[in-house]
């Protein structure tokens, strides 16, 4: 197979493993950002489903990686459960924070006690002192999910470390906010619904342009290579064609 065949076979646009940004993604991205600079403790991201939630995640975990690489990050799906149990609340934890094995068969204490000296231990190695958490389809946590999530937040806040969640999910968690504010449980409102931006599709011209540049800005290999639109279309882009300008 010839070099430039492969090369193109390659490529993330081809493998569908690629991530740019919609105005939707980067309002998502500025309140990672805020909340992190404030140290906002929690927030919540809503959507009807297949507006792209999930592809937003991926994008804000790189991001972050490429520009705050001693934040910790981790990605929990909230799984559903006809019973509400710890045992499987801190397994879904534990997977998300990289474990696997017997531990997850281990006591509710030992995985508590796992999942804590993963973090702190993950947090060393990049001499941070924050994590940031991605709890996505959120809607199906419980009330008791979320009191469990403030004793690992209580535990790293022993350790002066910070925990920033982010529940990423659908309209219900809007009525999940004004359930718990009703009820008076405003310490769970406190720590992880402080904020909250509605996410959504691309709307108009200018959104669209704001994704297409994406193709235009973005490079494989990152930093050293052509652009997606330049590697695609070469001749087009050395004389000056831009997916963003395309009406």
């Amino acid at each position: 197979m010839a070099q430039a065949q492969l090369e193109r076979l390659e490529h993330p646009l081809v493998r569908r493993i690629y991530r740019v940004a919609t105005a939707a993604i980067e309002a998502f991205a500025d309140l990672v950002e805020h909340c992190l600079r404030v140290l906002i403790p929690g927030a919540l991201i809503y959507a009807r489903p297949r507006m792209g939630k999930t592809h937003a995640i991926d994008y804000v975990c790189l991001h972050l990686a490429r520009i705050r690489p001693t934040v910790l990050t981790v990605r929990m799906s909230c799984e559903h459960h006809r019973v509400d149990y710890e045992r499987p609340f801190f397994s879904a934890l534990l997977i998300a924070a990289g474990a696997s094995g017997t531990v997850l068969k281990q006591t509710i204490t030992v995985k508590r006690q796992d999942l804590l000296r993963r973090m702190l231990e993950r947090l060393a190695a990049r001499k941070g002192h924050i994590v940031v958490l991605f709890c996505d389809e959120a809607q199906r946590l419980s009330q008791n999910s979320y009191e469990w999530l403030r004793d690992v937040h209580d535990q790293l806040a022993y350790h002066r470390i910070r925990l920033i969640t982010f529940l990423i999910g659908q309209p219900q968690l809007l009525a999940q906010k004004a359930k718990f504010q009703m009820q008076g449980d405003e310490q769970i409102v406190a720590r992880f619904m402080i904020e909250q931006l509605q996410f959504h599709g691309i709307r108009n011209a200018a959104e669209a342009a704001t994704c297409l540049a994406g193709y235009d800005k973005t490079r494989y290999p990152e930093g050293s290579g052509p652009s997606f639109t330049g590697f695609f279309l070469p001749k087009g882009f050395a004389a000056g064609l831009r997916l963003e300008q395309r009406r």
